[in-house]
This record gives structure tokens, sequence and C-alpha cells, in this order.
């Protein structure tokens, strides 16, 4: 017969009307799952009871959990004699076991070399920055920016962000237009600014350019898409 320990202040469980083919141990020492067992009791405190009243009103899936506790240890001889009950020493040899000395050996000798990791390049340093401001957002010079990458074009898209589906392509003209009030567009080192509907095209004409776009929704959060555009688009 089992016993067991599933609460610090009662030692021992004795559970009747177990087979006496077979000895486990179920062992429950952390304290939520002790007072649990502990409030499964019947009267007697001779098994868990999965319909009991104050386990009902204290946890979710209590009989479910009571079940499953009660059939662990039946579960598992199952599992342990379903495909045969007769005596296998090798069942478990390949996860429990310690290899030969000249086993070892040959695997140490059979081992290749550890190769070096090959060094990782460092990421290469941005040329813009984005940084947010009230009611908008400005576009400045990286540390990646040299004077031998200009004129620099980008293009900006603005879009509000939706719950599902991609913002940019359900923009709507109605939310704002960035050439129309109230959008407001300040910038420096900067030509060829082109505001259109939710587009932004500029080209940085100094390393330490800046372009400040302001007039979205304050109460709408604010999608932004940067890219890099040839000059000759």
């Amino acid at each position: 017969m089992p016993s067991f320990h599933h609460e610090p202040q009662r030692r021992k469980l004795d559970v009747p009307g177990q087979a006496d083919t077979a000895f486990g141990l179920l062992l429950a020492d952390d304290t939520p799952i002790c007072r649990f067992l502990g409030d499964a009791e019947n009267p007697a405190h001779t098994l868990w009871n999965p319909r009991s009243p104050r386990i009902g009103a204290k946890y979710r899936k209590a009989r479910d959990t009571v079940m499953f506790i009660r059939e662990a240890m039946v579960s598992l001889l199952d599992t342990l004699t379903q495909v045969s009950e007769e005596e296998d020493r090798a069942a478990l040899s390949d996860i429990f076991f310690i290899p030969r000395k000249a086993e070892r050996q040959q695997e140490l000798r059979e081992t290749a070399p550890t190769e070096p990791l090959p060094e990782m390049a460092e990421p290469p340093l941005p040329k813009f920055t984005i940084l947010p401001v009230k009611g908008g957002f400005t576009v400045r010079g990286g540390p990646g920016l040299s004077p031998e990458d200009l004129p620099f074009g980008l293009s900006v898209w603005t879009a509000y962000e939706i719950r599902t589906g991609n913002p940019f392509k359900k923009y709507n003209p109605c939310d704002y237009r960035l050439e129309a009030p109230p959008m407001k567009i300040e910038s420096g080192g900067t030509a060829d600014i082109t505001p259109l509907g939710q587009r932004l095209d500029f080209t940085a004409s100094a390393i330490d350019f800046q372009v400040e776009v302001s007039g979205f929704d304050l109460n709408r959060d604010l999608k932004l898409k940067v890219e890099e555009r040839n000059e000759s688009e």
C-alpha cells in the first residue's frame, strides 16, 4: 500500500483498495498542492474526493486535477507494462547507462577538433534616426551618414495604427494629408521636400539634416516606414 506525504503537518496518507502487485510512491511536497490535496480529503482522511465541495469552491478544474493525481500511479504502471510484462533489463539502457572506458577513449579520439568561430562583423551605423515629438516625429542624420553619401534621399511613409491588416495599405486620406493643414513640416539641411498624402520625400544635403513633421492626432498611434531613395526616383 503506497504512502503519500502531501502536507507538512500530515506525514502520511494511507489509501486503501490499491493492488499489491506493484508499489509506487507519489510525493507531493509543494505547499499549494499539499493544501489542495488536504482540502480534497474525505472526513476519514483515506482518499481524495473529486466532488468535495471545499475544492469545488476554492479551485478551478478541481475534479479533473484530483482524478489526474489519483490515477497518476496507475497510468504510469500502465505505460510501463502496456508492451510487455516480462522483465527487460535493457529497456532504458539507451538513456541510463555508463559508457565503458574503451568506448569513452574511442569517442575522445574520434571527436573532431573545435574550429574557432568566425568573428562577427560589426553592424553598420545607421544613416538616419527617428525620434518622436508631440503630435509627430523627427528624422535626423545618423552617425553612419558621411559627406560621401550626400545627396541622400529618403521616403517616409506614415499611417495610423490599426488592429488588423497593413496600416500603410489602409491609409485613409480623410484622416490627414501631409501637404494640408493641420500638418506642419519644418526642415534644415534638406532639399526637394515633397509631401503627398501619407508619403514625404526629401533629399538630405547635409549630414546634420533634420525634418520634423507634426499635426497628427494625439489620440492615435502613428506608424512609420522609412526607405532610402535613389535620386533618380
